[in-house]
């Protein structure tokens, strides 16, 4: 399982990378993001000059940038991940070229897109006492 540090989050929240300076991107920062995914919920609030409630799009802090997001990387056997992954590069494309056609400044409410708050699982260690591994080597040696 890979681990995610708080800068592989910057970077996902800016759309920069933390790469060394001098290589070859540069000094380590990603194109400049136009198109992105913002999450949050409509709610009504009054109009200033009329009093009339209207909705707004209440957003988290950040939007997540897709047009400079990389797709995933598909190799390996596993057919049934294979797919999966060419299914989530294929929504990746999808959602850029529908930002590309929004007039700047503009946004689209997705309504079938869905938002899934997550928390990852605990990172478990292997110990040499339960490990399979290590009860064969025990015997060989």
């Amino acid at each position: 399982m890979a681990t995610i540090t708080n800068n592989a989050i910057a970077a996902a929240l800016t759309g920069k990378t933390s790469t060394p300076a001098g290589s070859a991107m540069g000094k380590g920062e990603r194109p400049q993001a136009e198109i992105y995914l913002n999450i949050g919920l409509t709610i009504q609030v009054p109009n200033s000059e009329t009093g009339e409630m209207e909705d707004v799009f209440l957003s988290l802090p950040y939007g997540l940038p897709v047009d400079t997001m990389n797709e995933l990387v598909i190799r390996g056997n596993n057919a049934e991940w294979n797919q999966t992954a060419a299914a989530r590069n294929d929504l990746l494309k999808a959602l850029v070229q529908m930002g590309q056609s929004l007039e700047a400044g503009t946004g689209k409410a997705m309504a079938n897109l869905g938002v899934q708050l997550y928390k990852r699982n605990e990172q478990k260690e292997a110990h040499a006492d339960n490990n399979v591994m290590s009860q064969i080597l025990a015997k060989l040696g």
